[in-house]
């Protein structure tokens, strides 16, 4: 029989959650610092490497690639066009898409659920489909509109000649396809402005005798001045990075553009011009960089604006007879961005050998039997981009959500932080100097890459990265800290937490974020034209391979198929997105 202690020690507190974590080895921890360094080391390895062999290839600095680019006699023009085109296409984006935001959010002419989804209807079109669709629809002489439109005038008597009325090889026709890609840029922006904007301001207005218009001018528009500066700067970065409207459009229009003459330094130049072409996209590295630059500084003064939460429905300003040219305008730029030039892809894609007239007799389904024959490069290329889609979109997603997480859960850790701003780099960068970035690293010996599929994997993940970290971001910041913290100190492991709790409640944004990372990955064009090859082909290399030989009905019918995959993606996920956030609401009552 022992003695009895009869000082026994105090028995120890409970451990927190996080005391339980430190106390035992976390698999998941150690995880997620792998998945964020391994995302750091991608992104900036690649430029770093890039700079060094331009600038420093014998370890002194060299600036001959510098003045080899600075003699270039086309130089001053290019820069010249290239800042015209983006500047125009801005202002028209701006003009047009705070137009819109304002119809839709304060005016009764708002076009409902096709208001509220104008933002992403373009996203359902590649942006290259959406250019080529307008080539067809606007080329001289067989163009479909011109074909339509000279059909038309000729009953009234009006000769349009040989070419037609319409020519989309022009500085109009650049400009306008700008404005439609870039509008939805300053749609998002100025419409959540207004959604958020306290629509007691304006009522106070209207009370004091302001009428509609005035109250526009001197309530409205000061109060949101802040987020229409930063949807245009926003504009403005997407518009120097763009690259299928000015190659497509700009090129046989005489328009010289900056990042289509990087793409054919890397591409048609032998030996490709890598150093010059590293220069040239510092110039887009430096135009982008200096818009986000001043977009930071507009939202921190736009914190001194009077936004607050909102305490009643805004009224609505009644047009009268307004509402409906007001809709149709709306309805119109829907058909610009995505119907038109759909129907122009469908137009071709049915007729063994385009004219540009329509007939029944005419209409044959050997484009789509050509392109999914399985000896074809179509069919390879469609089966590549749609696995590489999937891949990129549910592995970024997937890095991007552990690194959100692992943020939160250790905010003071400088490994989050870096990781959480280097994945959000890329943003900030053309697409262009990332593939440049790639093919110096990763393309040569001793990895010998080039034209690969992991070459364009690791260059999808890292253009895209920034798109997925955002959408992961959003979603964990939903959700908030409680459930996890119930479930760590209720002795669930932090992997287990993640899985079974934090990524089922973050579902409905990971989703939207997949989905517009598909969307995007499927219809890239620029990574693809640099780093693919026709051992790999995707869709985008494919299709701007074929439209430059002029074999018009083949590139139809893989833009509609691609367009049909994304719009059937996003359409599920919004569908899913709907019914994940009236779910809870329709439990609850």
């Amino acid at each position: 029989m022992t003695a009895l202690d009869l000082n026994p020690a105090p028995p120890s507190p409970p451990q927190s959650g996080a005391e339980i974590r430190r106390s035992r080895f976390n698999g998941f921890l150690w995880s997620s610092r792998f998945a964020s360094v391994v995302a750091v080391v991608a992104v900036l390895v690649p430029l770093a490497v890039m700079l060094i062999k331009v600038f420093m290839p014998d370890g002194t600095l060299d600036l001959e690639a510098l003045s080899k680019v600075w003699a270039q006699p086309w130089l001053g023009s290019m820069l010249v066009d290239t800042l015209v085109t983006v500047f125009l296409g801005a202002c028209g984006a701006l003009i047009v898409g705070a137009l819109f935001a304002w119809i839709n959010e304060r005016t009764n002419a708002r076009l409902g659920w096709l208001g509220e989804t104008l933002p992403v209807v373009p996203l359902f079109m590649p942006p290259l489909a959406s250019a080529i669709g307008w080539v067809l629809l606007g080329m001289p002489g067989p163009g479909v509109l011109n074909s339509i439109l000279t059909t038309m005038l000729s009953w009234i008597g009006i000769d349009a000649g040989p070419e037609g009325p319409i020519n989309i090889f022009s500085w109009p026709g650049v400009v306008f396809l700008f404005s439609v890609n870039l509008l939805p840029h300053v749609y998002l922006v100025v419409s959540a402005a207004l959604r958020n904007l306290d629509p007691a301001l304006e009522e106070a207005a209207r009370m004091n005798g302001s009428g509609p218009t005035a109250t526009l001018w001197k309530v409205t528009i000061p109060a949101i001045k802040p987020a229409m500066i930063s949807g245009a700067l926003l504009a403005l970065a997407a518009g120097f990075a763009l690259f299928s409207v000015p190659f497509l459009i700009g090129t046989p229009a005489g328009v010289d553009n900056l990042t289509v003459r990087v793409v054919n330094m890397t591409t048609n130049a032998y030996p490709p011009a890598l150093d010059e072409a590293t220069v040239l996209g510092l110039v887009v590295v430096f135009l982008i960089g200096s818009t986000w630059l001043i977009q930071r500084r507009v939202n921190r003064l736009a914190r001194h604006s009077t936004m607050t939460g909102k305490t009643s429905s805004p009224s609505r300003v009644d047009l009268g007879l307004l509402a409906w040219p007001a809709r149709i305008v709306m309805i119109a730029y829907i058909c610009a961005a995505v119907v038109l030039p759909a129907v122009a892809l469908v137009f071709v894609s049915l007729q063994s050998y385009w004219t540009g007239k329509l007939t029944l007799d005419a209409l044959s389904l050997e484009h789509y039997t050509r392109l999914f024959s399985p000896s074809s490069s179509t069919y390879a290329a469609l089966q590549n981009s749609i696995v590489l889609a999937i891949v990129t979109a549910s592995i970024a997603l997937l890095v991007t959500a552990l690194i959100a997480y692992y943020g939160e859960r250790n905010p003071s850790s400088i490994l989050g932080r870096v990781a959480d701003g280097v994945t959000k780099l890329p943003a900030a960068l053309s697409h262009v100097v990332i593939a440049v970035a790639l093919i110096v690293t990763l393309a040569g010996p001793p990895f010998g890459l080039q034209g690969t599929l992991v070459l364009l994997l690791i260059g999808y993940l890292i253009m895209y990265l920034p798109q997925a970290g955002v959408a992961a971001s959003s979603a964990l910041a939903q959700i908030g800290p409680t459930m996890s913290e119930a479930s760590l100190m209720s002795s669930a492991s932090q992997g287990r937490t993640f899985r079974k709790v934090v990524l089922p409640l973050m579902a409905p944004g990971l989703v939207s974020g997949w989905v517009l990372v598909f969307v995007l990955t499927a219809g890239d064009l620029t990574a693809s034209v640099m780093l693919s090859s026709p051992r790999t082909p995707v869709v985008g290399f494919v299709m701007l391979d074929l439209s430059t030989s002029g074999t018009y009905g083949v590139v139809a019918a893989l833009g509609v198929i691609i367009t049909l995959i994304s719009a059937t993606v996003g359409s599920l996920a919004l569908a899913y997105g709907r019914r994940a956030r009236g779910g809870p609401r329709r439990n609850k009552e």
